[in-house]
């Protein structure tokens, strides 16, 4: 396990509080292939380095909007449909996803939290009719006790909203909890809400730059992690 910071977590760790898209399940990926398929179809080159910086948050980028102006201003077209456009590719985003696996050693961190008797939730930026239907495709729904998505929420990451949500929902103190994340969204989300945080970043979230000002630690996959390691050396500030 690889410490990135100065951070030394917490020394009695009660509860694992884990983001959904690119930890549990890789939806990042196949978002990735059905926005390039989209963008191909008109001939434009999908801007993967401002669409990347919004992972895991607040999508501040409208693609749909900047995929118009574009195809307006080369002349390929006219307006676009873009309900049409954006009920098609949230088809093909949905068709794909079905075709992952759960990601790398999610199941095992989970029988690990079961097993140290640490609570268990869940915060996600997606809404809960994303997140609750692959919960369930992949027989994990059980092993949370409070899942909080977008729509129960005023604000999604990077503010840490979910993150204070989700840790009343389970009456666990921040300082007592650490947060499984993927993205710097979701990294600032948890160390605002008082957290430690263990970063595993995925195919699309490992091109990002990670702040170096926010400690936490960073793993390739959660296969590597041992909440016990992490409950004996992290103090959470």
């Amino acid at each position: 396990m690889g410490a990135v910071g100065s951070d030394r977590g917490l020394m009695y760790m009660q509860a694992v509080v884990f983001d959904f898209d690119g930890v549990v399940v890789d939806t990042e990926t196949p978002e990735l292939q059905s926005y390039e398929e989209m963008f191909a179809q008109y001939n434009v080159t999908f801007p993967i380095e401002t669409w990347i910086a919004t992972v895991g948050g607040n999508l501040s980028f409208d693609v749909y909007e900047y995929l118009n102006a574009t195809v307006a201003e080369q002349g390929t077209g006219g307006s676009l449909d873009i309900v049409s456009l954006r009920d098609r590719r949230r088809r093909r985003h949905w068709e794909l996803v079905l075709q992952e696996g759960i990601c790398e050693g999610v199941v095992e961190t989970l029988e690990q939290a079961r097993a140290l008797g640490l609570r268990i939730a869940l915060a996600s930026s997606s809404k809960s009719d994303w997140v609750v239907p692959l919960l369930e495709r992949h027989n994990l729904k059980s092993y949370f006790e409070v899942i909080v998505t977008a729509d129960l929420v005023q604000r999604v990451k990077p503010d840490p909203e979910l993150y204070t949500r989700a840790l009343s929902g389970i009456d666990v103190a921040p300082h007592m909890a650490v947060a499984i994340e993927d993205s710097v969204n979701g990294l600032k989300a948890a160390k605002s809400a008082g957290m430690a945080c263990v970063v595993v970043p995925n195919p699309i979230t490992s091109r990002l730059t990670w702040p170096s000002e926010l400690s936490y630690v960073r793993l390739d996959s959660l296969k590597d992690l041992s909440l016990s390691d992490v409950s004996a050396t992290m103090i959470n500030r």
